[in-house]
Parts: structure tokens; C-alpha cells; sequence
């Protein structure tokens, strides 16, 4: 192709359609058409929301598809985020909870749930962490059960927590926030044969 019969995309496509489609990028394949020329570089430069994805990838974080702030929104929140992890300055200070003193298991799972263990009583302690840049506020709840839990797992984005029973390979479905049968289980508990 020869210079007379070059296309400036430029000039025939709008602004905003260039930059929703330099948006559909992945962040290294962004970063690199700020290489291609000036007028590119400056699209990218000055677009908040392709300055969003490349921010996004820095800090390792992904977009979550459902928001619905604004491209500026969430560049002020994940800012926020990063100067609080950088500078690690706390934005306040809150009595979470007692330890009980038989907890033998303590674990923070994903979510910022904070999970405590009982020895003596069959019962597991929550304690949702709360996060100002996140909006969640903090939140404590009990579980009980007919035996002493020996571990567990949980999803807060699907509710579902799992207890195993000591003594038997047992494991319970149950909903993170109500300790009853989780409604999308097939079944309540299974019991795991094991051959060594």
C-alpha cells in the first residue's frame, strides 16, 4: 500500500469508538500501541478509561464486570486502594472481637472473613473484616453443630461453606451465612471412602 491510498483511522473513526476498542486490549498489548505514534500515545495518555485498564494491571487487579461506577469512580477507588497498601496507613482502628481462648484454628479467607475455630464446643466464629474502600462494614456470626468441627472451607461469593466431622470423612454443604443445607447441593453431606 502506497502513501496515497493510506487510511488515517484517525480522522474516520470517533474518538470514543478508538478508545473502546484500545479498551478491549489486554494491558500489554495497550501499553504497547502507546509506541506506535504520538497521536496514539496521547489518545491513551488522556483517556480515563484506558488509564483505568493500565492502572488495573499495575496494581494486579481485574475490572469486576458488574460495576456501576464510573470510569472515574472506580479510578478514585483503586487510587485509594493503592496509596492505603503503599503508604499502609490505616483509616481507622476497630475492636474486631474477643478470641475466644480455645480457638485452636484461625484462618482469613478470601473475602476478608476472619474464621475462628472452637475446641471445646461445636461451634465456628465469623467475623467479616470490615473495608472503607470496599463499603463493607464489619460483621460477626456463630455457627453451632452436633460435633466439633475438625476444618473447613468457605466461598463467601457462592455462601457455601464446608465442615468436615472428625473421625469420619465426612463433609457437610452448608450456606456460609445460615449454617443450613445449601440450597444448590445435591446433597447435604457426603461420606468420602478412603483406601490406603
Amino acid at each position: 500500500m502506497d502513501d496515497s491510498t493510506r487510511i488515517d483511522l484517525f480522522r474516520i473513526l470517533p474518538t470514543e469508538l478508538i478508545e473502546k476498542l484500545l479498551a478491549m486490549l489486554p494491558y500489554r498489548d495497550l501499553a504497547s500501541c502507546m509506541l506506535v505514534c504520538c497521536r496514539m500515545a496521547l489518545l491513551i495518555k488522556n483517556s480515563s478509561l484506558l488509564q483505568y485498564h493500565l492502572e488495573l494491571a499495575k496494581s494486579g487487579m481485574k475490572d469486576g464486570s458488574l460495576s456501576r461506577l464510573s470510569v472515574l469512580e472506580r479510578r478514585e477507588m483503586l487510587q485509594a486502594h493503592v496509596n492505603a497498601w503503599t503508604c499502609f496507613r490505616w483509616s481507622s482502628w476497630v475492636h474486631l472481637c474477643s478470641i475466644p481462648h480455645d480457638t485452636y484454628i484461625m484462618d482469613i479467607s478470601q473475602g476478608g472473613i476472619l474464621t475462628m475455630m472452637s475446641r471445646s464446643e461445636g461451634k465456628i466464629t465469623f467475623v467479616q473484616l470490615p473495608s472503607t474502600l470496599r463499603g463493607i462494614s464489619m460483621r460477626q456470626w456463630d455457627l453451632s453443630f452436633p460435633f466439633i468441627p475438625r476444618l473447613c472451607a468457605l466461598d463467601p461469593s457462592e455462601d457455601i461453606l464446608v465442615v468436615t466431622q472428625p473421625g469420619v470423612s465426612q463433609f457437610h454443604f452448608l450456606s456460609l451465612q445460615t449454617g443450613q443445607p445449601h440450597p444448590l447441593a445435591a446433597v447435604f453431606s457426603v461420606f468420602v471412602l478412603l483406601h490406603l
